[in-house]
């Protein structure tokens, strides 16, 4: 009996599978387990990567090549991005081990740094500080790689199979690259590698340079056959870069010389060379002096509050030479009938023949040039007597708040800062019979232009920022290699006559970064971005 109830037993099977369940119990914890831990490792290193790469960003946005770059660096990530009272902190929601030295297992505090001075063939090349502040490295730093430390996170299930605890850590690298925005589409040929440049003094040695331009290549009336890119059109020492402006713009881009924003849009650092014809932006340039279009919401075609320049107004009335004063506002009245045939209103330059043996009262161009740039040597004098009487003098007329030594640059600053200096004043007046031809010195707008409100914020009309260029082997449309942007004091008008259209301005030096006095214009947008 016994015997038999065994038997039936070992052949019943009935709940067999419990028993391997049973069994294979411990391997599923296990894998379930080794699942969802490995899950919360791999979500932590993603917390981590994240805190590298904002980590690296932040501090390569301060590599701009001054001293203080590695320092401003490692503060930048250090004082917000690292530390634990910033509203700001990177901090990890799965590290659950105190292993900080603060004592604190969520804020992401261990951050090293290494600058490197390039990056070439996908890897970083010559290491210039690793932890340092030392300013002869600080100037050589492009490149910042930014190591977070490992964080631990202990596991929930796995250590049913004996792991206790996982590590994660991060690493990410970045440089700082530039975006060029709102800048005016000019460039020109730097006569040396260091032309514009500040000095260890902070000073541009440049400044007051004379510089002639030309709305088209030197000794070029046009494209050959009509083709934009055609490469016998050398920019010269001065042309336009092809930025791309968007679509739609407020009026062609062949007028944004006149623009206050003269590139609303931003490019990247690699800019092509644009030869070619762009005869319309010489009278758009042309109003930042008072000639031409009409001033229009927002700054575009306005004249700059001191419009001193090397032309003169023309006015056709029955006033005989003696008892003529120029008006406030000559283009609102003291027209004559013989406007229609060319003897009224109007701008005329200095080398028309009526004005022969007149006192030019616009800015006088350097005593010398090599080529296109000037010697910096102005006749200071001469101005000053021409515009304000034989006896003048630069410290009579200014109160000694200039001197012999002053740019084209200050004496227009100062004209500017002191509005009773800006007199409309009687140049020449020509002819024995009426109408009488009378020629105005206007150095304030006039007419349509007088009563025009520019936006607060804007940036003086008469400076535009333009980039420095290394024109080595630089033909036809191809990319150039920017050395820096200067700004430069728009000093004449673009010539009506001639196929060149030609104009000269004097270097104010090196441009400055975006904000207070520039919002409207700035020279770059500095970019940082990741690398790996």
């Amino acid at each position: 009996m016994v015997g038999k109830a065994i038997r039936k037993f070992g052949g019943d099977e009935n709940g067999a599978i419990a028993p391997l369940y049973a069994l294979s119990l411990f391997g599923l914890v296990a894998m379930a387990g080794v699942g969802f831990d490995y899950a919360r490792v791999m979500a932590l290193d993603s917390e981590l990567q994240n805190a590298a790469d904002q980590a690296a960003l932040a501090a390569a946005s301060q590599l701009d090549g001054k001293t203080d770059s590695i320092i401003r660096a490692i503060q930048a990530t250090n004082s917000t991005f690292a530390s634990s009272t910033s509203d700001y902190v990177n901090i990890t929601r799965l590290s659950n081990i105190d292993d900080d030295s603060d004592g604190s297992t969520r804020p992401i505090t261990q951050i090293t740094y290494t600058f490197w001075e390039d990056y070439v063939d996908d890897a970083p090349v010559r290491v210039v500080s690793e932890q340092s502040t030392a300013s002869n490295a600080a100037t050589k730093a492009k490149i910042v790689q930014v190591v977070i430390g490992n964080r631990q996170v202990r596991y929930a299930l796995t250590p049913i199979v004996g792991a206790i605890a996982g590590n994660a850590g991060a690493s990410a690298m970045a440089t700082l690259n530039s975006a060029y925005c709102k800048v005016p589409p000019l460039m020109f040929c730097a006569p040396n590698a260091n032309f514009g440049a500040k000095n260890s003094s902070g000073e541009t040695p440049d400044r007051g340079t004379g510089m002639i331009f030309h709305m088209l290549p030197n000794n070029k009336s046009g494209p050959d056959s009509g083709d934009a890119e055609d490469v016998d059109l050398v920019p010269g020492i001065f042309g336009f870069l092809d930025f791309p402006y968007p679509s739609p713009v407020s009026g062609s881009p062949n007028t944004s010389l006149g623009w206050e924003v003269t590139n609303p849009s931003c490019t990247g650092e690699n800019v092509d060379s644009e030869p070619g014809v762009r005869a319309p932006e010489a009278g758009a340039l042309a109003t930042r002096f008072d000639i031409g279009s009409d001033c229009t919401a927002g700054g575009t075609f306005c004249p700059s509050a001191n419009t001193t320049k090397n032309r003169v107004y023309r006015i056709s009335n029955n006033v005989a030479p003696g008892s003529f004063t120029c008006p406030a506002n000559p283009i609102s009245g003291n027209k004559s009938a013989t406007e229609a045939n060319g003897n009224g209103e109007g701008w005329v330059e200095m080398s028309d023949p009526d004005l022969a043996g007149a006192s030019n009262p616009g800015y006088p161009r350097d005593t010398s040039h090599n080529g296109n740039i000037g010697n910096k040597n102005w006749n200071i004098a001469g101005y000053f007597q021409a515009n304000y009487g034989p006896s003048a003098t630069v410290g009579s007329v200014t109160g000694g708040a200039l001197d012999a030594t002053a740019t084209r640059y200050d004496v227009y600053k100062w004209q500017r800062d002191n509005p009773s200096s800006l007199q409309p004043r009687l140049i020449k007046s020509v002819g024995t019979s009426n109408p009488y031809k009378h020629y105005c010195a206007y150095p304030k707008p006039i007419g349509n232009l007088a009563g025009t409100t520019l936006p607060t914020t804007a940036r003086d009309r008469r400076v535009l920022s333009m980039a420095v260029v290394d024109c080595t082997g630089l033909k036809g449309r191809s990319p150039v290699d920017i050395e820096r942007y200067v700004d430069v004091f728009l000093m004449e008008p673009p010539l009506t006559s001639g196929a060149d259209k030609a104009f000269y301005v004097e270097l104010v030096g090196e441009a400055t970064p975006p904000g207070s006095n520039n919002s409207f214009q700035g020279f770059s947008k500095r970019k940082a971005v990741l690398i790996r």
